[in-house]
């Protein structure tokens, strides 16, 4: 068995209860998949009162960093399967062949270990409600932290999320970038300011998050059709 237990990265299926999956953080369910590196820590974790069954391989190769970069810029860690029995008859295929070797088992390991890729990477990217969660939760958070330095690189760290999988999945739920989300958070926190203070405007471009006050005003301008100094004198 431990030629085909690698060292690197983790295929798993929840098949049974409630569990916890931790690193990146996650409450798991039956049915759940797992795509991960475990070349970084990881840990699962169940109680006695809700144990739980796990099907899981680990395997490396030299493809195998392609194949989780192309899985992570398309797909979220944590996703559930259409293909989710045929998923399970592959790794339990994996199983077996291994129990018992043969002069064919590496061949037929690997031929199984391709076939689950295969599916998992070309999974429908249709949002499902692991996703949808998750970009609200990233909302919520750019909504509480917008005057904040926010960058999609620190997003991503925080979240556990490929950068690119959630500039994308973002436009599609909300219709605008998660760069452009902020800066419109920011420009309306301006307008308020401008109307009812009397912070200057290098005090306001800073109270909502740009330190640049020509950088502020370049994208006020382009936003509202107007500087900051015209809007307020408006009010």
């Amino acid at each position: 068995m431990q030629k085909l237990f690698f060292e690197k990265y983790k295929t798993s299926e929840v098949t049974n209860t409630r569990s916890v999956i931790n690193t990146p953080s996650a409450t798991a369910h039956a049915g759940d998949c797992f795509f991960l590196d475990c070349s970084g820590e990881y840990t699962h974790i169940s109680t006695d009162e809700d144990p739980w069954e796990l099907l899981w391989i680990h395997f490396n190769g030299p493809e195998a960093r392609a194949y989780y970069t192309y899985f992570r810029d398309h797909h979220n860690w944590h996703f559930r399967s259409a293909h989710f029995t045929e998923l399970i008859n592959a790794i339990e295929s994996i199983i077996r062949y291994n129990e018992e070797p043969t002069d064919d088992t590496d061949l037929l390991t690997a031929q199984q270990i391709i076939h689950i890729l295969t599916l998992i990477c070309t999974e429908s990217n249709e949002k499902n409600e692991l996703l949808s969660d998750k970009l609200k939760t990233i909302l919520h958070y750019l909504d509480e932290h917008y005057t904040e330095n926010i960058s999609l690189d620190q997003l991503a760290e925080h979240f556990f999320i490929s950068k690119y999988y959630l500039s994308r999945e973002f436009k599609k739920e909300f219709g605008t970038t998660v760069i452009q989300y902020v800066l419109a958070k920011r420009i309306n926190n301006a307008k308020e300011l401008l109307r009812y203070s009397n912070s200057s405007i290098e005090e306001i471009a800073h109270l909502c998050g740009i330190d640049d006050a020509s950088y502020f005003n370049k994208v006020f301008r382009k936003m509202e059709g107007c500087t900051a100094s015209e809007y307020r004198k408006r009010w």
